[in-house]
């Protein structure tokens, strides 16, 4: 799995639903950001999506669920397909 950098271009999403949000974080007016580590494969669909900076209230799970159905143009490395590790911030924001 590479870092995206120098030789290594990154994953572009092509598919990125929005994440809902949970009654609970609704109803305590909830906003913030949730980060998620997790690696684009070389066939552009996420893998091992964790959360590396929580929000809370149910929202992180809500943003791994979202973010497992994203899809990409996978990175390349001298324009082959490769596994990348990248950092997704998932903005909650009540409108």
């Amino acid at each position: 799995v590479y870092r995206v950098g120098g030789a290594v271009k990154p994953p572009t999403a092509l598919s990125s639903p929005d994440p809902n949000y949970s009654e609970a974080a609704k109803a305590a007016k909830l906003e913030g950001i949730s980060v998620l580590k997790l690696v684009v494969s070389a066939s552009g669909e996420p893998k091992e999506v964790e959360v590396v900076k929580p929000v809370g209230m149910g929202l992180d799970d809500r943003a791994v669920q979202a973010v497992k159905l994203w899809r990409f143009r996978p990175a390349t490395r001298d324009g082959v397909p490769v596994a990348v590790e990248i950092h997704v911030e998932i903005n909650f924001r009540l409108y």
